[in-house]
Parts: C-alpha cells; sequence; structure tokens
C-alpha cells in the first residue's frame, strides 16, 4: 500500500535554541563575534554558504549596478541631504547619521572613530568642538559598537537613524527624569 500525503507525519519545524538571540540587533552582534577572527575570503564564504543554507539570494547593491537610465532618474543623496531628512539635534545623533550614510550609500560598514569626523565637512557642519565626547555620547546609546577601525552601526543605531529624530535631543536633567513636586501637586488638585 502506498501511503498517501494526508497520512505522512508533518515535518517538525526546528525551534531556535534557548540562548539564541532576541532580537536582530543581537543576532547581529552574535554573526559578527563569531565571523570576526576569520579573514575576509573566508568570511564571504561562510556567508555565502549560509545564505545559500537559508535560501537567500542576494541581489548586487544599488551603488554597484545602477544602470544609465536610473541615474539619471535617481541621484545618490549626499551627508547634508540626510542630514536635512532626518533632522538629528545633536552631535551624536549627527555622528551616527553619517556611520548610517556611509553604510548605505557608500557601501563602507566599518568605520575607525575619526572616519566619520569628515562627514561634518561634507555635510557643510562644523566640527565638534568635542567630536570625542559626542562619538562617546553615540556608543553609551548603544548606537555604535567600537571596535577600532572595524567599529559599525548597530541595531539600535539603525533603527534610530531610520525613525529619524524630528529635530529633537532625548530629554535632559531632572525634567526628564520626574516631574518636579510641585508640579506633582498641582497635577493633583486640578484632577480632583
Amino acid at each position: 500500500m502506498i501511503p498517501d500525503e494526508t497520512t505522512q507525519s508533518p515535518v517538525d519545524t526546528p525551534k531556535p535554541p534557548a540562548d539564541a538571540p532576541r532580537s536582530p540587533a543581537e543576532a547581529v552582534v552574535a554573526i559578527f563575534d563569531t565571523l570576526q577572527p576569520y579573514d575576509e575570503a573566508t568570511r564571504q564564504r561562510i556567508l555565502t554558504s549560509v545564505m545559500t543554507l537559508l535560501g537567500v539570494t542576494t541581489t548586487p547593491s544599488p551603488t554597484t549596478s545602477m544602470s544609465t537610465s536610473t541615474a539619471t532618474s535617481r541621484r545618490p543623496l549626499s551627508p547634508a541631504e540626510l542630514i536635512q531628512a532626518k533632522e538629528p539635534a545633536t552631535n551624536s545623533q549627527r555622528i551616527i547619521v553619517f556611520a548610517y550614510y556611509r553604510e548605505k550609500y557608500e557601501n563602507l560598514n566599518y568605520f575607525a572613530r575619526d572616519d566619520l569626523k569628515a562627514y561634518f565637512s561634507k555635510a557643510k557642519l562644523p566640527i565638534p568642538a568635542n567630536y570625542d565626547r559626542d562619538f562617546t555620547d553615540a556608543l553609551k546609546q548603544g548606537w555604535l559598537y567600537e571596535n577600532g577601525d572595524e567599529s559599525y552601526l548597530t541595531g539600535k543605531g539603525l533603527e534610530a537613524v531610520e525613525a529619524g529624530f524630528g529635530g529633537k535631543a532625548a530629554p535632559r536633567g531632572r525634567s526628564a527624569k520626574t516631574k518636579s513636586s510641585k508640579t506633582q501637586k498641582k497635577d493633583r488638585s486640578t484632577s480632583q
């Protein structure tokens, strides 16, 4: 007797291990940490093999495969235009916009700390007087990961830039933490 397809047991879908990354950003860091010890050619072979096993097809990046007709109708964005579009309000936010620009428009995923400084001039902005402090703030926010000349924009940084800043900085000082007791009392008296 030939079993029909309806009586065969279904294939179990594999479940990720308990220690698997919980977010795309964690997955990127895990992959980076795993591949970092290998040379460039070996990394490329590993990534190609994994992509094949996952059934993922890659397409050439837009910067390397633009046809002549596309190039005339769609121009690349300049750093100044990206700054205008994303509206960063602080130098730390501007720094991650420049890291994003390098990754998305120049196909340069890694950078050294000082590599991003030149983008202030490219965007027609003054170079910050305390650039290292601003870069360190971007690290503390989790927007960048620093590893010498192999530093990169994190998943959190990518999400922040793509969401845009709307010209607003993160709240600072006492007002960011809690309302003053005077304001809280006033709020309670008006709600009764």
